[in-house]
């Protein structure tokens, strides 16, 4: 709780650079992906009787709604609402990142995100799911079609998945195929997985985001 007071943006939410300034309260604007596991984060941290300012959370939701567009894609980050047709703001440069998003505002009850929403961010995650495959183990960040970073692979999986356990019937059973076919294809030679050649550690956390996918989509049929 400490750690996410300290390195909230000015503005609410979080981001993991500040390239502008190095400013101990980071002054550059906060990303939809990272916002959107910060609330998450606070929504299972309240859930355990954690003290969570209510403010924070304030600030990132009014953050996470600002970046959502009409189509149902999140901006990147607030500093790029001014260029909200840039490749990375249009749907396929946003299907890593929506199923994060979704959930985070569904966790926290926004009216912005219902049923609806939900579904429409799962159809968009089978039609675009190419866009997203094609950044995966690429060496360099966002040199992929729509800018699509490897990095948001697996992470966007995982999101899909927590997603997935709050459907029923058919349209579970068919979305947790799809977003486990998109994990399970993909395991290493060893046994890990992993989408971005980050230092030492990306085996490590792509094999946790992994198998915390595949769990949450090997689920008892719902009654």
């Amino acid at each position: 709780m400490d750690r996410l007071g300290r390195y909230e943006t000015y503005m609410g939410g979080w981001n993991y650079y500040d390239f502008d300034v190095g400013a101990a309260s980071p002054s550059m604007e906060p990303t939809s992906f990272g916002t959107a596991a910060g609330l998450v984060a606070l929504w299972e941290a309240k859930q355990a009787g954690l003290n969570v300012p209510q403010k924070m959370i304030d600030r990132a939701i009014h953050r996470m709604v600002e970046m959502r567009l009409p189509n149902g894609a999140y901006l990147y980050g607030v500093d790029s609402r001014y260029v909200p047709r840039a490749a990375f703001n249009l749907p396929r440069g946003s299907v890593g990142r929506t199923q994060a998003c979704n959930f985070s505002l569904l966790l926290w009850q926004n009216p912005k995100i219902g049923e609806k929403e939900i579904m429409a961010g799962f159809e968009l995650f089978e039609k675009e799911h190419d866009f997203l495959q094609m950044g995966r183990q690429r060496p360099i960040p966002h040199d992929s079609w729509y800018a699509t970073a490897p990095y948001y692979y697996y992470f966007g999986h995982y999101y899909a998945a927590r997603l997935v356990e709050g459907l029923k019937g058919d349209a579970r059973d068919k979305y947790a195929k799809v977003v486990a076919d998109g994990v399970l294809k993909y395991q290493e030679s060893d046994g890990s997985w992993w989408d971005f050649p980050m230092w030492d550690f990306h085996k490590p956390y792509g094999t946790a985001f992994a198998v915390m996918t595949l769990l949450r989509c090997n689920l008892t049929p719902a009654k």
